[in-house]
């Protein structure tokens, strides 16, 4: 495994019951440990707001590339979003993971080759990606 995909709403910042959001602490220590052995790069449907939240969080730096879909004129789940990732970053889908929150996503992912992981929380993400091989 060389590259692991992170969506970037519901799996690294959330939002609370009066619409303020926050990052998933958990699922940033993964990625604080990720990131010593994986090249880890966010692929976002975020909009201008979600990616400044992001932005101005010391998060950002623990990702070699970002991917936002306004940047590209596709948006996921679209099966091009995905291809022009893998394009971009010059990588095999099987030598890929990608994490989302979404179903459909991961399902359009997967049939390109990427190992998909749905993600719910923090303890499944991590049995998640050990089962594809990726240590945590």
């Amino acid at each position: 495994m060389k590259i692991i995909f992170f969506d970037l709403v519901g799996v690294l910042f959330s939002y609370n019951k009066r619409g303020e959001s926050f990052l998933l602490e958990e699922n940033i220590k993964i990625i604080e440990k990720l990131k010593e052995n994986y090249s880890l790069v966010i692929l976002s449907n975020a909009s201008r707001e979600q990616i400044n939240f992001l932005k101005k969080r010391e998060v950002y730096e623990f990702f070699s590339e970002v991917i936002f879909s306004s940047d590209v004129g596709f948006k996921k789940p679209e099966k091009e979003f995905f291809e022009i990732a893998l394009t971009k970053l010059n990588v095999r889908p099987e030598d890929t993971v990608f994490i989302d929150d979404s179903k459909e996503n991961i399902e359009v992912a997967s049939a390109l080759g990427i190992k998909g992981i749905y993600y719910r929380n923090s303890t499944q993400l991590k049995e998640s990606l050990r089962v594809v091989g990726v240590e945590v």
